[in-house]
């Protein structure tokens, strides 16, 4: 609970410094968050739990209908330790997702 406690800490202080409430943070400060851990040589499963503990905050938030949007949901969990930074999935993955229209126009 005190780790918990503690990356939720350092990350509403990071919001902080950049003039941001923790509730209105967007993926980009998230993602910036990120990256400035592993800029300061944080390994990835540190910045794995860090990250797991804002998404269960933004999560809570989110059901308790706090915010309407939760940053953390298109951020990718560092691969065990060899991700050199987590990037978003949005951009990739809205081609993937997007419906293939091989329908014939009549």
């Amino acid at each position: 609970m005190a780790a918990y406690t503690s990356d939720l800490t350092q990350f509403a202080e990071f919001l902080e410094k950049r003039r941001v409430v923790l509730i209105a943070a967007r993926d980009e400060e998230v993602r910036e968050y990120i990256q400035e851990l592993f800029s300061n040589h944080l390994d990835g499963r540190s910045v794995g739990r860090k990250i797991s503990a804002i998404r269960a905050l933004y999560r809570h938030l989110l059901l308790d209908g706090k915010i309407d949007k939760d940053p953390t949901l298109n951020i990718d969990l560092p691969n065990n330790g060899k991700c050199a930074k987590a990037l978003s999935r949005a951009a990739s993955c809205d081609a993937e997702s997007s419906p293939q229209q091989n329908r014939a126009t009549p």
